[in-house]
């Protein structure tokens, strides 16, 4: 249930070691299978613009032309999260909120910035790196 609230902190720069909640999700996030999950749906939303729109459901609808812009971006997101040994949870929790958080540049809203997404994927990428 709290997931997404943890994510949230952790994103934001929480230290995991600050509580055990924050510590058991960031461990959860640095296992190599959380990772191929969400290379995969990265490489997934990467090919979205190349096929039809679909108009059903209650999904927030993907903002295709960033994404389309952003392709490189993605796949190199997603190549790094499989690839890179050890990762920070900081980018990880990155990478959730940009895919499952419908307020994120990866969806197009009113509220969606021109080129939001590349300065967000940038970033993701970037905190993947533990310094």
């Amino acid at each position: 249930m709290r997931r997404a609230e943890l994510d949230r902190s952790l994103a934001q720069g929480a230290n995991p070691l600050e509580s055990p909640e924050l510590r058991w999700r960031a461990r959860q996030l640095m296992l190599r299978r959380t990772r191929a999950r969400l290379a995969r749906e990265i490489e997934r939303v990467a090919r979205t613009p190349q096929k039809r729109p679909w108009f059903g459901g209650s999904a927030a609808p993907l903002n295709r032309g960033e994404i389309s812009h952003c392709r490189d971006l993605l796949n190199s997101l997603a190549s790094e999260l499989r690839e890179a040994e050890p990762v920070a949870p900081r980018g990880v929790a990155l990478v959730e909120y940009l895919l499952h958080d419908g307020h994120s540049p990866l969806y197009y809203t009113p509220a969606t910035t021109e080129r939001g997404l590349a300065a967000e994927l940038r970033r993701a990428k970037a905190a993947l790196l533990l310094r």
